[in-house]
């Protein structure tokens, strides 16, 4: 696979560029923050969820405990009462009532059988109290936690309403500069970037290469996950959704603590790498270049991987 139009130095490029890169690199961290609080919301909820089913088991099994500690507490009254009632009847008072050396021990073990059951019954049910105080603290617990996460995820739509605002903003400042540059300008960011040849390869990162290659050419767009548009975590979250891996994060910020570290001196083609202070990433393809959705007014193309500050890379 084979093709040109590098993109432009930066040295080289007009103040019209270098003011759009810079209104850019401003917006796209500002998406990126965003697609964290997004995923940042979405534990919440879920952690809400979970906690509120919680809630819900616990609450049973307090029930069920309940249940059978009164129905052991109604055993122990009755082997209470009936310990009671024959409290004088010991050892001497059973000898002198006994017509027999066998009515005698049948009456020891009686009281013996009686003073066991009780035991036990007692047994029973300070295991079934216990039983119930846990169910009840749990029950407890799973209610504070699912209070705690339903009021961290209001402040966390009120902070997202903030950072879309924000971005709006930032997009609207961006999109406007790219109107400003001329029609070489922009022809000059609509190539497929550097010319790439990828090797043989195997794995799910390989793979989502491979999905990634096959979007160049396709518009950079702020929040977007494909197929038509896409930005630069949107690009890798669909190439890996494409070979069926779910990854569980949307933002740069979630992505780059997915899968394993890779130092760069080892990057395979299909690692996720990172640049410019985790704002930014792609997907690596070999011979220190990756693919990625660079930015406003540009096209997913393959870029060198020095003309980023590389963060960290990640192989899934």
């Amino acid at each position: 696979m084979a093709h040109a139009d590098p993109e432009p130095p930066a040295a080289n490029a007009s103040e019209a560029v270098k003011k759009l890169n810079e209104l850019s690199k401003e917006a796209e961290a500002a998406a990126e923050q965003w697609h964290k609080a997004q995923d940042d919301l979405a534990a919440r909820k879920a952690e809400q969820d979970k906690a509120t089913a919680d809630v819900q088991q616990f609450g049973k099994d307090a029930e069920q405990a309940r249940a059978k500690e009164a129905e052991f507490r109604v055993q122990v009254d009755k082997l209470t009462n009936a310990s009671f009632q024959g409290a004088r009847f010991n050892q001497l008072s059973a000898l002198l009532v006994s017509d027999s050396p066998q009515d005698f021990l049948d009456q020891m073990s009686a009281l013996e059988l009686l003073a066991n059951d009780n035991k036990q019954a007692l047994d029973r049910l300070a295991g079934v109290k216990a039983q119930t105080e846990e169910a009840e603290r749990k029950a407890k617990e799973a209610q504070a936690k699912a209070a705690k996460a339903a009021e961290d995820a209001a402040k966390i739509e009120a902070d997202l309403a903030k950072r879309k605002q924000e971005l709006d903003a930032k997009v609207a400042k961006a999109k406007e500069q790219a109107n400003r540059l001329t029609a070489a300008e922009k022809a000059s960011r609509s190539g497929t970037g550097e010319s790439v040849n990828v090797g043989p390869g195997s794995g799910k990162g390989y793979e989502a290469l491979m999905v990634a290659l096959e979007q160049r050419g396709k518009p950079y767009v702020w929040g977007a996950t494909g197929p038509n548009s896409f930005d630069c975590s949107g690009l890798v979250v669909y190439s890996f959704r494409r070979v069926g891996v779910q990854l569980k994060n949307r933002s740069t910020y979630g992505l780059v603590t997915e899968g394993t570290p890779v130092p760069r001196s080892q990057l395979q083609p299909g690692d996720m790498v990172f640049t410019n202070n985790n704002e930014h990433m792609g997907i690596y393809v070999g011979d220190n270049k990756f693919v990625h959705a660079p930015t406003e007014g540009d096209v997913v193309k393959v870029s060198s991987l020095d003309s980023q500050q590389f963060y960290a890379a990640r192989r899934i």
